[in-house]
């Protein structure tokens, strides 16, 4: 079905007020990142000169010092001088992170009120496609359908993941371990991510170890986690995009390694991408999309599974995401 470009500039008008604009959001959430910047540099001027100037007292007195009396002084002075600059050092640290992470906070606003715009806007097109006679035809009616079916999907994927994303971070979500097969866990995983395969052309290539023992874990939870890897490894891979999946085991865990042939993960940034609404250089540079809480999610799974994730680097090039997985049978 051809949809005219005049017909869907017209269907997604900002005028017919699909969503309030995100900036509406993003400037309360800047405002906040100033006002803790504003605040950083109050702290460093009100507290860090006056213990630059204790410092500088308790050194002369302490080295000028002929009684012992003088010396004791010397040494409180820069006691309490030293105990101020701590303190002045680790209240700028959390300043600084806390406006980082409202920074972060005001992109997230807008890449999710751009993802969740998208689906929508295509919905009410072939919503309103339908409502004014258009599709003229039963295969014109059904291709309509089925599209409204794959971005009902999409959005429904998108409010899933948030909502996932709330149970996690209020340590509410509850995870129900029990002895399944390796292998079906990973042909499901793999299976979720069947479709994206074939629109971007993507090779897998299993490499895994004989006889793959059973692991004791939340299923579906393992699937999210492996699917949100894959879907990475799928949109960093390079022409011509591989995949590989390999397995081993490693004392009492199973280590599912999911490697591509991409840019791969600079070293300064490999514990950073685990961390909430953090995006890499590389997704910024190639513009690929994204909520920045993919691999947040894939960590807190994992470990709440007493395993954990990390990532190294794929020879020649590209990145390995390495996830342990208990095995079954084993104590905890």
């Amino acid at each position: 079905m051809q949809i005219s470009d005049e017909s869907a500039l017209e269907l997604s008008s900002p005028e017919q007020g699909l969503e309030a604009p995100p900036s509406v959001v993003r400037r309360g959430l800047d405002l906040r990142s100033r006002r803790l910047r504003t605040t950083h540099r109050l702290v460093l001027y009100v507290a860090g000169v006056p213990t630059l100037a204790l410092i500088s007292v308790g050194i002369i007195v302490t080295a000028t010092g002929s009684a012992a009396r003088e010396v004791v002084i010397g040494v409180l002075i820069l006691g309490m001088a030293l105990t101020v600059a701590t303190g002045v050092v680790v209240t700028s640290i959390l300043l600084q992170r806390e406006a980082r992470l409202a920074r972060l906070q005001s992109e997230f606003v807008s890449r999710v009120s751009h993802d969740l715009r998208t689906p929508l806007t295509s919905i009410r097109m072939f919503v309103e496609t339908l409502q004014l006679g258009r599709a003229q035809d039963p295969e014109t009616t059904a291709e309509c359908l089925d599209a409204l079916g794959r971005e009902s999907e999409r959005l429904l994927s998108l409010v899933d993941r948030l909502l996932d994303w709330a149970r996690i971070e209020s340590a509410s979500r509850l995870y129900e371990a029990r002895r399944c097969t390796a292998n079906t866990v990973l042909d499901e995983a793999l299976q979720s991510v069947d479709s994206l395969r074939r629109q971007y052309d993507v090779t897998f290539v299993k490499e895994y170890t004989e006889g793959l023992p059973d692991i004791e874990v939340d299923a579906k939870a393992i699937v999210d986690a492996l699917t949100n890897v894959l879907q990475n490894a799928v949109y960093y891979a390079d022409a011509p995009r591989m995949v590989w999946i390999r397995t081993h085991v490693v004392g009492a865990m199973l280590e599912v390694a999911v490697a591509d042939n991409g840019p791969g993960v600079p070293e300064r940034e490999r514990k950073k991408i685990f961390e909430k609404f953090y995006r890499g250089s590389a997704a910024r540079s190639q513009g690929i999309k994204g909520t920045g809480l993919g691999l947040t999610m894939v960590r807190a799974i994992v470990n709440a599974h007493r395993g954990e994730v990390r990532v190294e680097a794929n020879e020649p090039r590209g990145s390995v995401f390495v996830l342990s997985l208990p095995l079954a049978d084993t104590p905890r």
